[in-house]
Parts: structure tokens; C-alpha cells; sequence
């Protein structure tokens, strides 16, 4: 096999793939700015610590499908995947936002 047919193979293989999932924690981040840094919000916006992994799942499925009315949260989970979703909510649950820490 020629070095560029190895490459569009390689490249093809790529574009089948699909996107990589996004980084859990490059996401919580910008959970992070609104709902606080151990996940306690210190203003209106709701905090996520001490909620339910099974609840946050729920509640992040629900605004980005719209069943739940939010504001931004919307557009924010649009880019996201059911996976993307899984996997933040598995970090945040794993890294101390549950129980109020």
C-alpha cells in the first residue's frame, strides 16, 4: 500500500468514527462559573450538589430536549450527546459535587 493510500485510509476511518466525546471534566468547568465550584451555587441558579446522578441525568435529558423549560441550559446541552450527558454526570457525581461537598 502506497504511504497516500495509507493516509485516506486512515482519514476515511477517521470520518467514520465519528467525534470524540467531549471531556467530562472540560465540561464540568463551565458547569463550574454558574453553579459554583463544589457545585453550590451561590445565587438563584440551582446548585447540583447533593442531587441524585439519576435526577441530574433527567433533568439535563429534559432541557435539552425541551420537556423541561430552562433558559440557557438549552443551547448549552445542544452540542452535547446522550453519552456527553452519561459521562458529566458520572464526573460531577464521581469528583465530590454529590452529598453537598
Amino acid at each position: 500500500m502506497t504511504a497516500r493510500r495509507a493516509v485516506m485510509v486512515i482519514v476515511a476511518a477517521l470520518a467514520l468514527a465519528g467525534p470524540a466525546p467531549a471531556d467530562p471534566a472540560v465540561i464540568a468547568e463551565s458547569c463550574r462559573l454558574c453553579h459554583g465550584a463544589a457545585g453550590v451555587s451561590p445565587g438563584a441558579i440551582p446548585s447540583l450538589a447533593g442531587l441524585a446522578p439519576e435526577v441530574m441525568a433527567a433533568q439535563l435529558a429534559g432541557m435539552r430536549d425541551g420537556s423541561l423549560p430552562a433558559t440557557i441550559m438549552p443551547r448549552l446541552l445542544a452540542g452535547l450527546t446522550e453519552d456527553d450527558i452519561a459521562a458529566l454526570v458520572d464526573w460531577i457525581a464521581a469528583n465530590g459535587w454529590e452529598g453537598g461537598q
